[in-house]
């Protein structure tokens, strides 16, 4: 599984914004690998990766691909990126996350050769249980609680994931791109 952060474009002329990690995908990648799935962080903009790097780096990667975004220009970047992966032939499932992508799935879901899916609110279960769905010989992610998804070109959303109620059954959040933080002086 690849865990992605793109680069955030937004400008402002006020204040740069601080470099920070993603705890969002610490989370993930750490209730991923809890159940035994292969994670990786790929933090675009803290690792000073160029879209031409990372497209080289997932072109032939045929496994679950999680792109979160939370602003608009962030998602138009991920759309690019999905875009030019597919045109590429890249076989992956292409899901999305954050609050961006919850509340406006749909919309998401409309855009041609993008995401196959969008996790909604919180992703930790529902993304372990998509990477498992996917492994079958033929997966069906109709059954998977808290997505939408595209079938024969009509948007399903899926039943809708309970909200976790002991915070502390999830595993501490993954750490790997705090030392970038630190070296680069962010939060």
């Amino acid at each position: 599984v690849k865990l992605i952060r793109v680069k955030d474009t937004r400008e402002n002329p006020v204040f740069s914004y601080p470099l920070v990690e993603s705890l969002g995908l610490g989370y993930l990648a750490s209730s991923l690998r809890s159940s035994d799935y292969k994670t990786e962080i790929i933090d675009q903009e803290l690792q000073d990766i160029s879209t031409e790097k990372l497209i080289s780096k997932l072109a032939d990667f045929d496994g679950l691909i999680g792109i979160t975004t939370i602003a608009n220009q962030q998602m138009i970047e991920a759309f690019n990126l999905v875009k030019k992966l597919k045109q590429l032939g890249c076989n992956a499932h292409f899901t999305c996350g954050g609050q961006y992508a919850t509340f406006l799935h749909k919309e998401i879901l409309k855009q041609p050769l993008t995401f196959d899916s969008v996790i909604l609110y919180e992703g930790e279960q529902t993304i372990v249980e998509l990477a498992r769905t996917l492994e079958e010989k033929k997966p069906d992610i109709s059954q998977v609680k808290g997505i939408g998804y595209k079938e024969n070109k009509k948007i399903i959303t899926a039943k809708i994931r309970p909200i976790l109620q002991n915070l502390d059954e999830l595993p501490f959040p993954a750490r790997d791109t705090l030392e970038r933080v630190v070296e680069k002086g962010g939060l």
